[in-house]
């Protein structure tokens, strides 16, 4: 992204992106003595796996901030957006203004401004993932974020790191 200069989590999601008794039939678990253990490989896994592809998995806030924004579209750095909480623009000269939610749309993980601002600086606050509970999350990506952390359970005694190149098929091409 060009013009992004700084990216803020403001509220993550209040649970896990698998629940860890999904995640002990995947493994053939039937105590709960690891529970702790799994309920941290699930969160690692889920971290490596949103800033890897750039997906927000479960519901979550972001701030997004730009400088020198001289377009009327902009790209969210984090998808899937569901909506607009907010956008503030400021002038080179310390004025600020907030774009009135009939001034733009969003689609695709776009925001088309409908007047192309010269703002030094824009902020746009934004909600995005799949939904609230890991039954929100698409079957392909549960998959494999399941299959990621099994693997950090089976191999928590190496060195050896996951093949984050197994997400790849859910990053943006870009041409």
């Amino acid at each position: 992204m060009k013009n992004l200069i700084n990216l803020t989590r403001l509220f993550s999601p209040p649970s896990l992106a698998l629940d860890v008794n999904e995640v002990k039939a995947f493994l053939k678990i039937e105590h709960c003595l690891e529970d702790a253990l799994l309920n941290m490989l699930i969160l690692a896994a889920t971290e490596k796996c949103e800033r890897y592809t750039g997906i927000a998995l479960l519901n979550q806030t972001w701030n997004a901030h730009y400088e020198n924004v001289y377009t009327y579209k902009v790209r969210l750095p984090v998808k899937p957006a569901n909506s607009i909480q907010e956008i503030t623009i400021a002038y080179s000269d310390g004025m600020k203004a907030k774009f009135n939610p009939r001034q733009y749309t969003l689609e695709n993980n776009i925001v088309f401004l409908h007047s192309t601002p010269a703002a030094s600086r824009m902020q746009i606050k934004f909600e995005c993932g799949f939904g609230d509970s890991s039954d929100s999350i698409p079957a392909d990506i549960k998959s494999v974020l399941l299959e990621h952390v099994a693997y950090l359970y089976e191999q928590r005694d190496q060195q050896i790191p996951f093949n984050m190149r197994k997400y790849d098929e859910f990053k943006e091409i870009k041409l």
